[in-house]
């Protein structure tokens, strides 16, 4: 990051840099003033994991490497994530 070797400040944003300290290590930055925050997400109220199993015609989603590929699974696959779309605040 030779570009950076004049710069009076660098802002680095993002939700995955964490940690840190092994972030600056490898950008061979130092951070000197650091803002870190916790999650802005309460798993107990606003997450809700879920296996969908099949898709909104009735067919099996199993995305297994060899079905990648497949036009039917891809198409199925898409339109229940469409379908999920629409309903999902």
């Amino acid at each position: 990051l030779a570009e950076t070797s004049r710069a009076r400040s660098i802002l680095v944003t993002s939700g995955t840099l964490s940690p840190l300290p092994s972030l600056a290590h490898e950008l061979g930055l130092e951070f000197p003033v650091r803002l870190e925050n916790g999650h802005v997400v309460d798993p107990g109220r606003q997450l809700h994991a879920r296996v969908v199993g099949t898709g909104v015609s009735g067919k099996g989603l199993c995305s297994t490497y060899d079905r990648r590929g497949d036009p039917a699974y891809q198409a199925e696959l898409g339109n229940t994530l469409a379908a999920l779309a629409r309903v999902v605040p």
